[in-house]
């Protein structure tokens, strides 16, 4: 929830100052500040709570003795790692 507020936020404030959100990597959003580090903190963590879902998961299934379930757990964290690294490299930089 803190995410999408984040981002509804961030989003209302470059409107607020005439700015049109656009195709920015994270990076820059992230070293802008304001409603452009707002914005891009809501999609860092719209990102990695998957992630952090999955690993915790991940833990338990080992805990369990669920090695098929871990690496099933793993090799999705690792799609979705690899689709932020192939959408870093495809975004424009600005």
């Amino acid at each position: 929830m803190a995410s999408v507020a984040a981002i509804g936020i961030g989003y209302l404030a470059l409107l607020a100052n005439g700015e049109e959100p656009g195709p920015v990597p994270l990076v820059h959003l992230l070293g802008e500040g304001g409603a452009q580090a707002l914005l891009g903190l809501g999609l860092l963590g719209l990102t990695l709570t998957p992630v952090a879902a999955l690993a915790v998961a991940a833990v338990g299934f080992r805990q369990r003795g669920e090695h098929r379930l871990v690496t099933i757990s793993l090799a999705v964290i690792g799609f979705l790692l690899a689709s932020a690294v192939v959408a870093a490299i495809l975004t424009p930089a600005v």
